[in-house]
C-alpha cells in the first residue's frame, strides 16, 4: 500500500469528551480512508484522550498516536510535522468536524501547485443550543463565502484549525515557534500567523 499524500494531524489536549466527533467525521470522506493518514497527537493530556484515539486505530488504513509531553499547541504541532508521514501535513483542531469532501479537496489543492500553505473556511457547529444573544459571527468563520481557489493577500491569514502545510518547506522554515500559542489552559494565539509570516518572507504563496 502507498503513503498516502496527506497526513490530517490532530493535536488534542484534554478534549477526549469531543475528540471522537472529529475523528469520527474523519470515517465518512469521499476520498476514501487509504488516501491520507490520521495523525493524533496527545498534548501531555491527563484524561482519557489517547484511549479515545486508539478506539479508532483499528478504522483507519494509515494512523498513528503520537505523545507530545511538553505542553503547547505548537510543541503539538512541530511534533505532527516531524512525525507525518505525507508530504502535506493539514491540521485540523480536535472540535472540528471536517466536511464529507475536505479531503478529497485538500488533495486537489495540493497536487495542482502553487501554495506552500493554504487553508478554508471554518463553520461554527455545537451540540447544544447557545443563547439567543450569541450569533455565529462572534466565531470563526472566515472564508466561509469563498467559492475558489486563490492567493490571499499580505495581511490575510488562514486559520490555523484548517490549515494544510506542505511539510518540508514547514521544518526547513523552522516550523511553530514555540513562544506563541496555546499551552495548557492558558489561552493564547498567533502561532499559525507568525508562521505564515515567515513563509511568505521566505517567497511562499498562502492561499
Amino acid at each position: 500500500m502507498n503513503i498516502p499524500q496527506l497526513t490530517v494531524a490532530v493535536c488534542t489536549h484534554n478534549r477526549a469528551w469531543i475528540l471522537g466527533d472529529a475523528l469520527q467525521a474523519l470515517l465518512d470522506q469521499t476520498s476514501g480512508l487509504d488516501n491520507f493518514e490520521l495523525l493524533v497527537v496527545d498534548n501531555a493530556s491527563t484524561d482519557s484522550t489517547a484511549k479515545v484515539a486508539q478506539m479508532f486505530a483499528a478504522l483507519f488504513p494509515f494512523f498513528q498516536l503520537v505523545h507530545e509531553p511538553a505542553a503547547g499547541l505548537s510543541h503539538a504541532r512541530n511534533t505532527a510535522l516531524a512525525a507525518a508521514s505525507a508530504d502535506w501535513v493539514c491540521f485540523l483542531d480536535d472540535d472540528a468536524k471536517a466536511a464529507p469532501d475536505y479531503v478529497e479537496t485538500a488533495l486537489q489543492i495540493c497536487r495542482q501547485g502553487g501554495f506552500t500553505c493554504f487553508g478554508g473556511a471554518i463553520r461554527p457547529w455545537r451540540r447544544d443550543p447557545l443563547p439567543a444573544w450569541f450569533l455565529d459571527e462572534y466565531e470563526s468563520d472566515a472564508w466561509r463565502g469563498l467559492t475558489q481557489v486563490t492567493t490571499l493577500p499580505p495581511g490575510q491569514y488562514v486559520n490555523g484549525g484548517n490549515m494544510i502545510v506542505n511539510k518540508q518547506t514547514v521544518l526547513a522554515t523552522g516550523g511553530f515557534d514555540t513562544a506563541y500559542g496555546m499551552c495548557g489552559a492558558a489561552t493564547a494565539y498567533g502561532e499559525e500567523t507568525e508562521l505564515q509570516v515567515r513563509l511568505r518572507m521566505a517567497g511562499h504563496s498562502v492561499g
